[in-house]
C-alpha cells in the first residue's frame, strides 16, 4: 500500500508524541557509527581544548625560558666584562710588581756591588753620580762625547769600580740590571759601556738579573757582554 502524504503527516505526528519511537527510528534509520558521532565529536572537541591550553601553557613557558635566556646572556656579558676589567688590573700589577723587583734588584746592585760583581772584578765599589757626571762633562767640553751621549752613560743602573781579577787593571763595569734580562737589557750595556770607554775609562758591560732570556744570551756572546744571572757571572761565549 503507498504511503500518501496525510499518511506521513500522521506518522509525523505520532513521532512527536512518542519521543520512544523517535529514538527507536533513529536507531533502526542511522548506524552505530553515526549515533556515536556526537560523543565522539565531544571526546575531540575536550582534547582539542585540552590541547590549546596545554599549547598557552607551553608557549607561556616558552617566553618565560626565553627572558631567563636574555637575562642569563646579559649577565654572562656582565662577568665577561668584570673578567676582562680583573686582567687588565692583574695585568696592571704584575707590571708594577716586576719593575718594582728591578728596581730592588737595581739596588741592591748598586749598593752592594762587591757582593754581586766580585767573580768579574775586586773591590768592587759603585761609581757616585758626582764622580761619573764629572767624567762626562770633561769628555763633552773635549768633544769626545755629545751632551746627549753623558746623559745616556748616566742613565746606566751603576757603574762599578774595580781590579779585573785576571789582570788587575782597573775597570769599569756598565751595569743594566732587571729581573729578567733580556736581548734589550743587553744592548743597552754594550752601547753604555762604548759611549762611557769615550772618555777615557776600561770599560765592560754587564747585564744582571734573576734570570735572563735565550735571546739576551745569544746577544750577549755577540756584543762582548757579561751576564751575571741570579749571582753567577757568564762571560761572553760562557754557557755553563
Amino acid at each position: 500500500m503507498a504511503l500518501t502524504v496525510e499518511d506521513f503527516h500522521q506518522l509525523t505526528q505520532l513521532l512527536y508524541e512518542r519521543p520512544e519511537w523517535r529514538a527507536e527510528l533513529r536507531r533502526i534509520l542511522l548506524t552505530d557509527e553515526i549515533l556515536e558521532m556526537p560523543r565522539v565529536l565531544g571526546v575531540l572537541a575536550a582534547a582539542q581544548q585540552r590541547t590549546e591550553d596545554g599549547l598557552q601553557r607551553l608557549g607561556a613557558r616558552v617566553d618565560s625560558l626565553a627572558e631567563a635566556q636574555k637575562r642569563t646572556e646579559a649577565r654572562l656579558e656582565e662577568l665577561a666584562e668584570a673578567q676582562k676589567r680583573t686582567e687588565t688590573r692583574l695585568e696592571t700589577l704584575t707590571r708594577d710588581v716586576g719593575d718594582l723587583k728591578g728596581i730592588l734588584l737595581e739596588v741592591q746592585h748598586r749598593d752592594r756591588p762587591f757582593q754581586h760583581f766580585r767573580s768579574i772584578v775586586l773591590k768592587a765599589r759603585t761609581v757616585p753620580i758626582e764622580e761619573l757626571s764629572d767624567a762626562t762633562d770633561y769628555a763633552v767640553a773635549k768633544g769626545r762625547l755629545t751632551e746627549g751621549e753623558s746623559e745616556e752613560i748616566e742613565l746606566a743602573d751603576a757603574v762599578v769600580r774595580g781590579r779585573d781579577r785576571k789582570t788587575r787593571e782597573l775597570v769599569h763595569l756598565v751595569v743594566e740590571s732587571s729581573w729578567g734580562v733580556g736581548e734589550d737589557d743587553v744592548k743597552r750595556a754594550a752601547r753604555r759601556a762604548a759611549l762611557l770607554a769615550g772618555t777615557g775609562m776600561a770599560t765592560r758591560p754587564v747585564a744582571a738579573g734573576r734570570w735572563a732570556t735565550p735571546e739576551a744570551h745569544s746577544s750577549a756572546d755577540e756584543l762582548d757582554v757579561w751576564l751575571v744571572v741570579n749571582g753567577h757571572a757568564l762571560a761572553p761565549g760562557d754557557r755553563g
